[in-house]
């Protein structure tokens, strides 16, 4: 009878998610009794009880001998998966479990509290996550900057996507310590988790996105599909598009996105005009000048640090404003926002000339606008003059922002120092 009803019909099974504070029994077989065919008993836990939940599939109060089951952890906020313990001892958040081997089954699924950073400016709290080196937010930006709105204008959409920023807002939008990240740093989290063609279901949330377009959130980047707004009022989106600004223009009017949506598995790269308003994330400033060896591991070098320290002391010291009416401080922080970008030329120099290393000063001027209006070598120990210009156009491209000093210019000698 027993058999019948389990290979002879079709059982409708709702998948059920269980809270994480209780430990779930579920009988498997046809009754009580000890283990065997028929009879198989699985227990599932949570630790801490708070840190998550468990899904299984299917949902049943009796498992056959050599059925499988599936166990699904699901990450509370504030805490990311750690693995299974028991009777599989996997990393990764999905377990196939088979009922089999004359024995009950126990499962525990294992969570971590996440580091969390406060925005000392309206005292909202973020997770932070760390992806082969860089330390990101593990959340959309919510911080009421002028050029920023919610999704349709509605408060709550804020608090479940973060706010949508129009370029010149985004570049300014990060707190201190952190900073919108460049093309090339979202070039490189999307490296780090395997390449363009899988970081959108890598770094999608869990849940959220329209048509099942759900990703695995393997790092804990719990990317949502905020939408995006245009200059004329009206809203798209929400629910089936995310897209994200980067620091670099792609031409005058345009600056680079990183985007996914519900249909897809990738994290593609777009150019978009930059009055539209997109979703932000912040990434942690470098502390020092970091470079990278010639197999992509970040090192900072002693010597890169102290050069870094000076300069930043110097800045502090020396106060006031430079000839044309920046700050040595502004300049210092714009650069050392942009140093990434910097290293990671510089990691791909290395692939090409193993040893690569010296010292590059840069001498380059800034108008009141904020660009620079010219740059050029002024000192250098690289003999690499690829890898010079390589650095010139990358501190040609910088952003220093406006100043109220009609046609002044601010010029800067910068050392730029790399070892491996």
């Amino acid at each position: 009878m027993c058999s019948k009803m389990l290979f002879g019909s079709r059982v409708a099974v709702k998948r059920s998610v269980f809270n994480a504070a209780v430990a779930i029994v579920l009988l498997a077989g046809c009754g009580g009794g000890k283990a065997g065919a028929g009879n198989y008993k699985l227990k599932v836990s949570v630790n801490p009880a708070n840190g998550g939940s468990i899904s299984i599939n299917p949902n049943m109060e009796s498992y056959n001998e050599w059925m499988d089951v599936n166990v699904t952890a699901t990450a509370a906020k504030g805490y990311e998966f750690e693995g299974w313990s028991g009777d599989a001892t996997e990393k990764s958040k999905s377990v196939t479990i088979k009922m089999s081997g004359n024995k009950n089954k126990k499962l525990t699924a294992n969570f971590k509290a996440v580091p969390t950073f406060t925005d000392n400016r309206d005292g909202k709290k973020y997770t932070k996550i760390t992806v082969g080196g860089q330390t990101w937010m593990g959340e959309n930006l919510n911080y009421a900057a002028e050029g920023s709105k919610c999704y349709e204008n509605n408060a709550g959409n804020c608090e479940k996507y973060g706010r949508l920023y129009k370029w010149e807002a985004a570049k300014k939008a990060c707190p201190s310590g952190w900073h919108l990240p460049s093309y090339e740093e979202w070039t490189t989290l999307t490296d780090n988790v395997g390449g363009e063609d899988v970081a959108g279901k890598k770094l999608k949330s869990t849940t959220g996105w329209d048509s099942n377009g759900n990703g695995t959130d393997d790092y804990g980047f719990a990317a949502l599909p905020g939408g995006f707004g245009d200059s004329d009022g009206d809203f798209y989106g929400a629910g089936g598009y995310g897209g994200w600004w980067s620091a670099t223009e792609q031409n005058a009017g345009d600056a680079w996105t990183r985007d996914m949506d519900d249909e897809d598995e990738e994290m593609g790269r777009s150019g978009y005009v930059k009055s539209r308003l997109f979703s932000v994330r912040c990434v942690q400033d470098v502390e020092g000048i970091i470079e990278k060896s010639a197999v992509g591991a970040p090192t900072t070098s002693e010597e890169a640090k102290r050069v870094a320290e000076k300069e930043q002391i110097k800045a502090e010291r020396m106060g006031g404003e430079l000839p044309g009416g920046r700050s040595r401080a502004s300049i210092q922080r714009v650069v050392m926002q942009n140093m990434a970008a910097i290293s990671y030329a510089f990691n791909r120099r290395l692939r090409e000339k193993p040893g690569l290393n010296g010292k590059i000063g840069v001498k380059f001027a800034i108008n009141q606008y904020g660009k620079v209006i010219s740059a050029q070598v002024v000192e250098s120990t690289m003999n690499d003059t690829d890898f010079e210009s390589i650095v010139v156009d990358k501190v040609k491209s910088w952003d220093f922002g406006k100043i109220d000093k009609p046609d002044d210019v601010t010029e800067v000698v910068y050392p730029f120092v790399f070892s491996q």
